[in-house]
């Protein structure tokens, strides 16, 4: 006799896209409006008040008939990646939203293949949150991508092929370190969720208040998420080697010493880490009001 047993239902997933920039984020819109499993929303939060951005977000809209937010606010003079992505949720949360949906950040430089979001879903009734990773394209594969690559399967497939092995090896990597948690062998962060390609419940990010306004430094700001969701007992889903995301190249804007600036510091800093962080999604660090536009819909978020 065959099996009655159905399948658990996907929840709503919200994609935020953090950016500062209009640099590559024509295809990264253009690579979520293309989704098999289609996202509830999706927002692109701004760590300033670029016009040209706003731009490129209402045309995307306009071109793919695709209701998109854009949040923004006057830049503070210091990178604020982490209060950028809670702004875009803050967004979230002014209309009628789930704590059961599910939110997938993505950076604004990234391309998600047609079935990221369907990817981490399938995560969704085992895990509190799904960890993916990126592939990094060259200056010269960058240069050649065009929109229409963008919406090619073939195309995204065919860049990700020469890569399956090193993507099996950190998918590999992740499981044992997530095997090893179990005996306190690994960091207390580790296996990490990188901000360019994860996905969580809206009740996993809730209860640990987002991401750490505190950081403003580049970096860490992922190591002290991971670390307070793995606090908080959540257990992730690993699908490096199958939720693919493709990050477009530009120039680093690392710090040449951002192993020793604020931030690193902060992140290592003796004591105690409580799970729930002082100034987060519920409890902002001082900044201008930020301002949410909606395109191509009737509402406004």
């Amino acid at each position: 006799m065959a099996s009655t047993r159905t399948q658990p239902k996907l929840p709503q997933f919200h994609v935020v896209v953090t950016t500062h920039t209009d640099r590559h984020l024509r295809n990264t819109l253009l690579s979520l409006t293309q989704q098999t499993l289609a996202p509830a929303s999706i927002t692109v939060t701004v760590d300033g008040e670029h016009a040209t951005v706003q731009d490129v977000v209402e045309r995307t809209s306009n071109d793919t008939g695709v209701p998109l937010n854009c949040v923004t606010r006057r830049h503070m003079g210091e990178p604020r990646r982490a209060q950028t992505r809670n702004n875009g949720v803050r967004a979230l949360l002014e209309n009628d939203v789930s704590q059961n949906d599910w939110l997938l950040f993505i950076d604004g430089d990234c391309i998600g293949a047609p079935d990221l979001i369907a990817t981490h879903a399938t995560s969704a009734s085992s895990a509190g949150f799904s960890i993916g990773y990126f592939l990094n394209l060259t200056e010269e594969q960058t240069a050649d991508l065009t929109e229409d690559h963008v919406i090619d399967h073939d195309w995204i497939a065919g860049i990700c092929a020469p890569h399956i092995e090193s993507l099996l090896m950190r998918q590999q990597r992740y499981e044992k370190q997530l095997l090893l948690r179990r005996f306190f062998l690994t960091k207390r962060h580790k296996p990490k969720a990188v901000t360019g390609n994860v996905a969580l419940s809206l009740e996993s990010f809730t209860a640990v208040n987002g991401f750490d306004e505190a950081y403003t430094a580049w970096g860490f700001e992922d190591d002290d998420f991971s670390r307070r969701l793995y606090k908080k007992k959540y257990r992730p889903a690993i699908v490096v080697d199958r939720a693919l995301v493709l990050h477009q190249w530009h120039k680093s804007l690392r710090e040449s010493d951002w192993l020793k600036n604020q931030s690193a510091k902060r992140f290592r800093k003796s004591g105690r880490h409580p799970a729930s962080c002082v100034m987060g999604l519920k409890t902002p660090a001082p900044q201008p009001e930020p301002i949410c536009r909606h395109f191509n819909a009737a509402t406004s978020c």
